[in-house]
Order: structure tokens, then C-alpha cells, then sequence
């Protein structure tokens, strides 16, 4: 089911208000919280400029603490039903935990999870689940490294 017309219009202008250079990240984040996106700590996200949350289902999107979303990254939460012939979407939640990176210009499609800890690298395409601390690069997006994170004293 779509969302009505009067949803996507409000949807629509808060995201035009958001990406306003001018407007601070921590004001980004709760205008995002306002079309639905699901933060665990809203006060411990930094999003960039230009930074597009879905415009159809944005609540479907569940960022954890500490995220960080980096200029024109991407989120979605809607692909095209292929095995159609009829112009349909399908929609399912995307998961982003604790701890994770985002770099400049990446991309995360519909039903992806990533883990605490992850990196993805600037131009990614994620397209498939990521394990707990991985850094990941490329189009789709593949394993290069994983983060040796040092124990806090």
C-alpha cells in the first residue's frame, strides 16, 4: 500500500527544510525523527548535508547510538518488484547499529542490516547484510578489513 498523497507532500517538504546547509545536524535528526525514522539515541547521530532518508516508508528506517551519515549517503527502504509487470513497490526495514560509519556518497538498499562497529566506505553500495565491525567498500559493497578497536582504559 502507497502512502496518500497529503504523507509524501509533508515528507517531501521536511526534506527539503533538512537539506538546507545551514541547518545544524542535531536539528536534521529530529526533523528525520518527525518523518518516522526510528532513532535509538537521537541527540548521538550526526547527519550530514544532503543526506536522504526514503521518502516513501521512512519509518521503517532503525538507526542506533553514535551513527554518523556522511554527505549525500543514502538510505532506502523500497525496491521494485521485478517479477511483476505492474510498477510495484515492496518495502522492508533497514537496521543500522551502533557504532557505524557512513561515508560520503554511500548507498543502503532495502532490508540491509548493518552490525555494530561497521564502516562503509565513501561511493559503497550496500546491498547485503554487514557483520559486527567489518569496513566495507565497493559496488556491491565486500568485505576489505575489519576494525581492531582498542580497549578503553
Amino acid at each position: 500500500m502507497r502512502p496518500s498523497i497529503l504523507k509524501l507532500l509533508y515528507l517531501k517538504i521536511l526534506n527539503i527544510i533538512i537539506n538546507f546547509s545551514f541547518i545544524p545536524s542535531p536539528l536534521r535528526a529530529r526533523i528525520q525523527s518527525l518523518r518516522g525514522v526510528r532513532f535509538k539515541d537521537i541527540n548521538s547521530v550526526w547527519i550530514g548535508e544532503n543526506v536522504t532518508f526514503d521518502m516513501l516508508r521512512p519509518e521503517k528506517i532503525h538507526v542506533g547510538e553514535n551513527v554518523t551519515f556522511s554527505k549525500n549517503s543514502v538510505i532506502l527502504t523500497h525496491f521494485y518488484d521485478t517479477s511483476r509487470y505492474e510498477c510495484e513497490f515492496n518495502y522492508e526495514d533497514v537496521f543500522i547499529g551502533d557504532n557505524v560509519f557512513i561515508g560520503v556518497g554511500a548507498i543502503i538498499a532495502a532490508s540491509v542490516k548493518i552490525s555494530d562497529g561497521a564502516v562503509i566506505g565513501a561511493g559503497s553500495v550496500v546491498v547485503h547484510d554487514i557483520e559486527p565491525n567489518a569496513i566495507v567498500s565497493g559496488s556491491p559493497a565486500k568485505i576489505v578489513g575489519y576494525r581492531k578497536l582498542k580497549k578503553s582504559t
